[in-house]
């Protein structure tokens, strides 16, 4: 039995990929990522945004949500990863 035998039909291969482990007409496949995340206040448990992507528009409504909560840090977060480390980021349901 070839490697191209072992694959599904239509399934692609990259020329360095070890051959399928897989029993005949059984592919793993990753799963897509999902296509919005829900963003959620860790404090007020507010679902604030939800978005395909976390841009620098929805990091400007996340930081204008934590001066809510001035009384849970000492100075506004700046950074990408201060601004999220106030929130929980989920797929979108």
């Amino acid at each position: 039995m070839t490697r191209t035998d072992r694959t599904a039909k239509g399934a692609r291969l990259s020329p360095g990929a070890p051959p399928s482990t897989a029993p005949l007409g059984e592919v793993e496949l990753a799963e897509a990522p999902p296509a919005e995340f829900a963003v959620t206040c860790r404090y007020c448990h507010q679902n604030v945004l939800t978005a395909p992507r976390l841009r620098d528009a929805e990091l400007a409504r996340l930081r204008q949500h934590i001066e809510r909560h001035r009384d849970h840090y000492r100075a506004p977060p700046t950074g990408v990863a201060a601004v999220l480390e106030h929130f929980t980021v989920a797929p979108a349901r």
